[in-house]
């Protein structure tokens, strides 16, 4: 597993935040986790004290029941901790095949929205995901990932993006992305 050697963010209670959330990932999905990415406001730089923590968590196979029960349970528990930012989490947990693949947006995937009243949930994705998929294969920030997984032929992909050897590309100032062309 690969981990970004610098902070996503450049706000230590987000960082902290995320850490908590990699943490926890990566206990509960075990070998199944592709990556972990922040996507949203995050990555295209419109980040304020409003915002929500967009994310993406990679698996190499649907999310089975117990495994959506941990999840749950874990983000119950982050939604406790003493953050400002513990209840702003947003965000889904998806197989590779359906980050690839938009007709699988109707399948149900795990998915948080912020706010207090909220927890983890099965729901479909809308047509809005293109947008979200855009802005993750783009500018998505890379916090976690195992290897290489794009597989997409580098003709489907425009021949603009391989599997990079490291996260973070200095020339760019920002990590790279997952690849989610079709």
């Amino acid at each position: 597993m690969s981990i970004q050697s610098i902070y996503p963010t450049s706000l230590p209670d987000v960082n902290a935040l995320i850490q908590e959330l990699l943490q926890h990932v990566q206990r509960i999905l075990g070998s199944h986790l592709i990556g972990l990415y922040l996507d949203g406001s995050l990555a295209s730089g419109d980040f304020d004290h409003d915002s929500d923590i967009d994310f993406v968590v990679v698996t190499d196979e649907p999310v089975s029941e117990n495994v959506f029960l941990a999840l749950q349970a874990m983000h119950e528990r982050i939604m406790a901790i003493d953050s400002p930012w513990a209840l702003h989490l947003e965000g889904s947990y998806m197989s590779q095949n359906a980050l690839r693949h938009s007709d699988s947006d109707q399948m149900p995937h795990p998915n948080i929205a912020w706010g207090s009243n909220e927890r983890l949930k099965m729901l479909g994705h809308d047509e809005t995901w293109d947008i979200h998929r855009w802005v993750l294969r783009e500018r998505g920030i890379t916090v976690v990932r195992s290897g290489c997984w794009c597989r997409t032929p580098a003709k489907y992909r425009g021949g603009s993006r391989s599997c990079p050897d490291t996260n973070w590309d200095p020339k760019r100032k920002r990590a790279h992305p997952p690849d989610t062309r079709q």
